[in-house]
């Protein structure tokens, strides 16, 4: 009679589930936030632009839950202009943010008196979904 050895990979798998959801997650914060900077450069829609010096376009960036900061980042607030970096506490597990520090970036989304609204985040955001779902059937193996 032969011996039935069992091995436990549970943690392996969790371990190797949790790398491929960090990638899917990068690559999706990435997506959404190159959409967002084409929303605010007016692709597509001239009469959307909303850059003058670039400054705004320039500090789009993503943080996720897995701890990857997107190349403008660490987002760095500048508290004289009442700016912080928008993410307080930690961020919930699989959870990517898109965002800016710029303090007028709430302005140019939404609007004012005296401006029209040039949504960029929202907009940005909802173009890349389609992507985004690709992106993590691609990774995790789902439909396509």
């Amino acid at each position: 009679m032969s011996d039935v050895i069992l091995v436990d990979k549970r943690q392996e798998f969790k371990a190797g589930f949790d790398r491929l959801l960090e990638v899917a997650l990068t690559e999706s914060a990435i997506t959404a936030e190159d959409k967002c900077v084409q929303e605010i450069s007016g692709h597509g829609v001239p009469d959307n632009k909303a850059v003058d010096t670039g400054r705004l376009m320039g500090s789009i960036t993503y943080r996720t839950s897995t701890g990857g900061d997107g190349p403008r980042a660490p987002l760095k607030p500048n508290p004289e202009a009442g700016e912080d970096d928008g993410i307080h506490g930690s961020v919930p597990s699989g959870t990517a943010y898109i965002g800016t520090n710029v303090s007028y970036a709430a302005h140019v989304e939404f609007g004012t008196k005296r401006m029209r609204p040039r949504p960029f985040t929202r907009v940005g955001c909802e173009n890349a979904v389609p992507l985004i779902r690709r992106i993590f059937a691609r990774r995790l193996g789902g439909r396509r």
